[in-house]
């Protein structure tokens, strides 16, 4: 009769401190060590011990049911790695309070003590939290980057500067299905990246196009505002770009109506 094989997950080098159901990052030297989502340093998290070898050896896992003694998790929630315990897990929905940041390691079990674990998925990918963040539902057709206003709905929707009613934008989400699916990470203030074509030092405005956003001196593009008397425009301050990929957000609440 054969044998069943039990996947343990790689083998890695492990500091003396890790144990068993910890979850752990990777140290430049080669070791793993406990992931804590409080310092940069220690994450992203590559997974959890199942198994020590020796002293100096355990097995690391990315995927598959987690159980840890006297833990339970949330049926069908986030839990993400912890800030306030090294080596823990901590139960969602909200990115966890004290996370510099903030990675998903999987969706408790409806038993309530397993957790399923699938750290590859894009849910989980680690993404760096700001003090002028805010989680919010958003409506179809949002994008990553995109300038958003708070709809009548509660959900954010893709922000433009032809109308009251598609403004002020209060911020640029930075992620989207998270911390649960269906709702996006705003960034109220701070930095934005992935964007391009942004120039160094000049002052952008939202566009009059969804979502996106134009340089308060090139008049001449498309989407910039209308600013004709009665046009119903509007002309909202929303970031100074730090570089061509990053924009150091800060949506003014003192616009101006045409």
């Amino acid at each position: 009769m054969a044998t069943a094989t039990i996947d343990l997950g790689r083998r890695m080098l492990r500091d003396t401190i890790v144990g068993v159901g910890d979850w752990v990052y990777a140290r430049p030297d080669g070791k793993v060590d406990l992931a804590d989502a409080s310092d940069a340093a220690k994450m992203p998290s590559v997974g959890y011990v199942t198994h020590i070898e020796s002293p100096d050896l355990c097995y690391v896992r990315d995927t598959g049911p987690y159980k840890r003694v006297a833990q339970v998790f949330l049926p069908g929630v986030y839990h993400f790695i912890s800030p306030t315990i090294p080596g823990r897990v901590i139960v969602g929905p909200a990115p966890p309070v004290g996370a510099v940041v903030v990675q998903q390691a999987g969706i408790g079990d409806p038993d309530g003590l397993t957790l399923l674990v699938n750290m590859d998925v894009r849910d989980e990918i680690s993404i760096v939290v700001s003090a002028g963040d805010i989680v919010r539902a958003y409506a179809p057709g949002v994008l990553l980057n995109d300038a958003v206003f708070q709809g009548s709905s509660g959900a954010v929707e893709r922000a433009n500067a032809t109308s009251l009613s598609t403004s002020p934008a209060i911020g640029f989400v930075v992620a989207l299905d998270s911390p649960t699916i269906g709702q996006a990470l705003i960034r109220r203030s701070g930095d934005v990246p992935g964007l391009s074509g942004l120039i160094a030092g000049k002052e952008y405005i939202l566009a009059s196009s969804d979502g996106k956003i134009v340089s308060a001196d090139d008049t001449l593009n498309p989407d910039y505002p209308d600013t004709t008397p009665g046009s119903g425009h509007m002309m909202q301050e929303v970031g100074i770009a730090g570089s061509s990929t990053v924009l150091l957000a800060g949506p003014n609440r003192d616009y101006q109506e045409f």
